[in-house]
């Protein structure tokens, strides 16, 4: 593998994403049989320690079903997958990829998931599609939402759900726009009797869905290094999903390894390719079925936030393992971190792609860790 065909490779990726998908992000497709999903990794790498066939999982807030993917296969045929989807637009084109995907085991509901059901509520609609939400911040000064563009959504309690359909969920993840606390307390009875596990994304430093959670039982985790957090832990934390634990229930033995740091690669030591703004690391030897962290430091002071960037780590195929693709200033931010791993002992190369000229001078190192 050179850093030529590592270039080339890119570049027919970006050719067969335009092809097969939007510009939006929303609309891009499911993957297919063989392909690997690359989309919400941090996430997705999680749910196999706790999901087995036959679960009932939730996806609260599924957007395109690439979580709602993943969760279907780890249940299997005799399991169920609820996604839940609040935007029409959006609830559109995950009908559409459910049914391209053959998940049979995935009911849609297109309702917002909230502390109450049978309301009518404003769902606020963001510019990019991706990112509509009931409880927008500010919707006057912020200009990715208007006070004018907005539809009415009906509204759904967890409770409500699980009681009249009589199902219990072992896993819910939890990504809908800042409403996931309204979401918590209409789980209440779910969460006291049944405990299940959540996955819940939560950008900012509010304590509300901690606070509720811990009043019940549950521990915080880092859904990356899997240790423990403490109130104070998650409100400097800068990562986007957190997992929780009731205290009462075991953790599977991927949580009782040790973090071992293995090497640092400074952006000095990256290969620059043909292609400007991308980058590549030497070689490193990887084992199989052994999980990996890479993060990602970048400098703080740079001033490309804006420009558009791809991280990750490609196999000896020259194809993805895995990838963020985000503005620079976000990656900074929520998703310095990336789990990973591969079925095979190979070799990989990480690489950064910055879509600017001099922007990889904001890439300052990487450092690569695993659990043993």
């Amino acid at each position: 593998m050179t850093v030529t065909d590592l270039a080339a490779r890119l570049s027919r990726l970006e050719q067969w994403r335009a092809a097969r998908w939007r510009d939006d992000d929303l609309y891009k497709k499911l993957p297919l049989i063989g392909e690997r999903n690359l989309v919400e990794p941090t996430v997705v790498s999680i749910l196999r320690y706790f999901l087995r066939p036959g679960d009932v999982a939730f996806d609260i807030g599924s957007q395109a079903g690439h979580v709602v993917q993943a969760m279907s296969g780890l249940v299997g045929p005799k399991g169920l997958v609820v996604a839940f989807e609040a935007s029409v637009r959006t609830a559109r084109k995950l009908l559409i990829n459910i049914t391209d995907a053959n998940l049979r085991n995935v009911e849609l509901v297109h309702s917002a998931v909230c502390d109450t059901g049978g309301q009518r509520l404003k769902l606020f609609l963001h510019n990019s599609q991706n990112n509509d939400s009931l409880f927008p911040k500010d919707v006057s000064s912020n200009s990715a939402f208007s006070e004018n563009r907005y539809v009415y959504v009906d509204t759904i309690a967890i409770d409500d759900y699980c009681e009249k359909w009589q199902i219990i969920p072992r896993l819910l993840k939890l990504d809908i726009e800042g409403a996931e606390f309204d979401a918590l307390r209409g789980a209440r009875r779910l969460l006291e009797r049944h405990r299940p596990v959540l996955i819940i994304e939560d950008l900012d430093n509010d304590p509300r869905c901690f606070d509720l959670l811990a009043s019940v039982g549950y521990r915080c985790f880092d859904l990356i290094t899997l240790k423990p957090l403490t109130r104070e832990d998650r409100l400097s934390s800068r990562e986007a999903n957190f997992l929780f634990v009731h205290k009462d229930e075991s953790l599977p033995p991927i949580f009782a390894k040790e973090w071992i740091e293995e090497s640092e690669i400074s952006s000095q030591q990256l290969i620059a390719a043909d292609r400007p703004g991308l980058r590549v690391s030497a070689p490193l030897k990887i084992h199989r079925n052994t999980r990996y962290v890479l993060t990602w430091n970048f400098d703080s002071s740079t001033s490309f936030d804006e420009v558009n960037a791809v991280i990750g780590a490609i196999d000896y195929k020259n194809e993805m393992l895995v990838r963020y693709q985000a503005s620079l200033g976000l990656l900074k931010s929520h998703y310095t971190k990336m789990p990973f791993e591969s079925d095979l002992d190979e070799e990989v190369r990480l690489f950064v792609l910055l879509g600017a000229q001099h922007a990889d001078e904001a890439l300052e190192s990487v450092r690569v860790s695993r659990f043993s």
